[in-house]
């Protein structure tokens, strides 16, 4: 529990002498935490929940790549997935923890950052349908394109 001052302080004068009043606010607060440090942490949470997306969806398709035995592959595939959930990751740090206040601006942010990696398997899931799909190629396509090969 923290006491926060609420306007001006104002004087008052009562029997034998002078009193200084304050108006204040009991907040429940009880960290003591500045405005800026509550949004910095929103952002962190929301860094933090998109870094342990990206850990499983590798950890998933090493899984799948084994699996389907085609490791010499594997880096190639995974590397090239694991960079673009990176870049997305990176933009979405890169952002001022203001951003993150927006309900709009935050809910978009949430959907990319489950898009970013339910579309990078879709990329796994293009290489695995067809033994004859040139990785290389393959390599090259954004993740949304590959969702989109996917659908189509």
């Amino acid at each position: 529990c923290c006491l926060q001052p609420e306007g001006a302080p104002y004087i008052e004068g009562v029997d034998g002498g002078i009193l200084t009043r304050v108006t204040v606010v009991v907040s429940s607060n009880g960290l003591a935490e500045t405005i800026e440090d509550m949004l910095s942490r929103k952002q962190r949470l929301h860094i933090g929940a998109f870094e342990s997306m990206a850990f499983e969806l590798e950890h998933r398709m090493t899984g799948v790549v084994w699996a389907h035995r085609r490791r010499d592959e594997e880096g190639d595939v995974i590397a090239s997935v694991m960079q673009d959930v990176r870049d997305t990751i990176r933009r979405h740090r890169s952002l001022a923890p203001e951003d993150y206040i927006d309900e709009e601006r935050f809910h978009k942010l949430t959907d990319e950052m489950v898009a970013t990696c339910v579309f990078g398997s879709c990329k796994l899931d293009l290489w695995r349908q067809d033994d004859k799909i040139n990785v290389k190629s393959l390599l090259d396509f954004p993740i949304r394109t590959c969702r989109r090969l996917m659908v189509d």
